[in-house]
C-alpha cells in the first residue's frame, strides 16, 4: 500500500543516488527518468507480492526496505561506459582514422549485426559515411597492408569469446573457398553478421594482412584482463605474432566485476542470491520466455558467482543478472536495458 510505497520513495531520497544515476546515464536509452523507473522497479516487491515466498522466509529480520537497498546498492555496484572512456574511444578512433598507416577493421559488421558497437558509435556521434567501415575492409580484402596497422575496435571487450569465433572464422585454414561458404552460412543462421568475402584471394589477402601488420591493436572503452588473455593465445593458434596491443580508458579484473568475486556488502549479496533463487515469486511478477536458462544460470551459487556488473550502452552483456532485463507483467520497464540477440 501507500507505506511501502513512501519507503520506496524515501529509501530512493536517503540513498546516495548520485553515483547510481551516472552509472545509469549511457547505459539507458531513455534517460528521461531515471529515478522513476528505478522506483517502479522496486515497487514490482511490496508485502502483498512477497507474502509466502521463499523470498519473505530467507529475508527473516529483514524488512523489504533491506531488499530495496539491496538492489539498489548492486545497481550502484554496476560499472558503466564513463564519459571519460567514451572520450578516450572517439579521439582514439578518430586519430588512427586520420592516419594513413591504419585501417580499422571491426569483426563483425556494425551496421548488418546491429550491435553494440554500433551503438558506441551513436553516441560518440561518429556517422557511418564519416568512418566508412565498408571502405576499410575492402581494403584489407583487396591490397598489400604490409607494415600497416590493424585496428579492431568494440564496444566492450570482456571474454573475448565473440571476438575469439571471429578471428576464426577470419583466419582458420579451409579446404576450399566452399568450405568457408558453408561455415558463412552457418554464421549467419546464427545471426552473427560479418564483412563479405567474395572469393577465395579475398579470404588469402585478408589472411596475409593479419599475419603481415605492424601491429594489430584491439581498441575498447572498456577491456578486461581475461579478454587480453584470451585474444593473445587465440591468435598464437594462427602463428599471428605481429606486435598485439589492447588499448582502453578502463582495465578490469574479474574481482571488479563479477558479481562472486567483488567487494559487496554481505548481508545485501544474501539477500540478492535469496531473490535471484525464488523462481516461484519471479514467475508471477515477470515473464520469461526461457525459464529454464533463467534456472541455470540461477540454480546454486556457483553459477551465480559467474554473473557480471557491467553494462553496456543501452544493453547489457550476455551473462548479465538476468533478473535484471526480466519483462514485468504489468507493463513496467525491466530494471536494465537489454538488446537480446535474438538467435543464440
Amino acid at each position: 500500500g501507500l507505506g511501502d510505497v513512501y519507503k520506496r520513495q524515501a529509501l530512493y531520497d536517503q540513498t546516495n543516488t548520485t553515483k547510481l544515476e551516472a552509472n545509469l546515464k549511457n547505459h539507458y536509452k531513455d534517460t528521461s527518468d531515471i529515478k522513476k523507473r528505478i522506483i517502479n522497479w522496486l515497487k514490482l516487491f511490496n508485502e502483498t507480492t512477497i507474502e509466502g515466498s521463499d523470498l519473505k522466509k530467507d529475508l527473516g529480520q529483514n524488512s523489504i526496505e533491506n531488499l530495496y537497498n539491496a538492489i539498489i546498492n548492486l545497481l550502484s555496484e554496476h560499472i558503466p561506459v564513463k564519459d571519460e572512456d567514451l572520450d578516450f574511444f572517439y579521439k582514439k578512433i578518430l586519430e588512427y582514422h586520420s592516419s594513413d598507416e591504419s585501417l580499422i577493421f571491426p569483426l563483425k559488421h556494425l551496421y548488418r549485426d546491429s550491435n553494440g558497437l554500433e551503438r558506441l558509435f551513436i553516441k560518440c556521434g561518429i556517422e557511418k559515411r564519416e568512418i566508412d567501415v565498408e571502405k576499410y575492409a575492402k581494403k584489407i580484402f583487396t591490397e598489400n597492408c604490409n607494415n600497416k596497422r590493424l585496428v579492431i575496435p568494440s564496444d566492450i571487450s570482456i571474454s573475448g569469446s565473440q571476438a575469439g569465433k571471429a578471428l576464426e572464422y577470419y583466419l582458420k585454414t579451409y579446404d576450399s573457398f566452399e568450405q568457408f561458404k558453408e561455415e558463412t552460412k552457418k554464421r549467419e543462421e546464427k545471426n552473427e553478421k560479418y564483412f563479405s568475402i567474395n572469393n577465395s584471394d579475398e579470404l588469402t589477402k585478408l589472411q596475409q594482412n593479419f599475419r603481415g601488420a605492424k601491429e594489430i591493436i584491439f581498441l575498447s572503452p572498456v577491456i578486461t584482463e581475461e579478454f587480453k588473455q584470451n585474444i593473445l593465445s587465440r591468435l598464437e593458434d594462427y602463428n599471428i605474432s605481429s606486435n598485439i596491443q589492447f588499448e582502453q580508458s578502463t582495465l578490469l579484473r574479474d574481482t571488479d566485476y563479477l558479481i562472486g568475486k567483488k567487494r559487496f556488502d554481505k548481508e545485501n549479496k544474501k539477500i540478492i542470491y535469496a531473490l535471484l533463487k525464488d523462481r516461484e515469486l519471479l514467475k508471477k511478477i515477470f515473464n520469461c520466455k526461457k525459464w529454464q536458462e533463467y534456472k541455470e544460470g540461477v540454480k546454486d551459487n556457483g553459477s551465480i558467482n559467474k554473473r557480471n556488473t557491467l553494462l553496456r550502452i543501452g544493453s547489457l552483456p550476455s551473462k548479465h543478472i538476468r533478473l535484471f532485463s526480466l519483462e514485468p507483467k504489468n507493463g513496467t520497464k525491466p530494471l536494465l536495458d537489454y538488446t537480446e540477440n535474438w538467435k543464440r
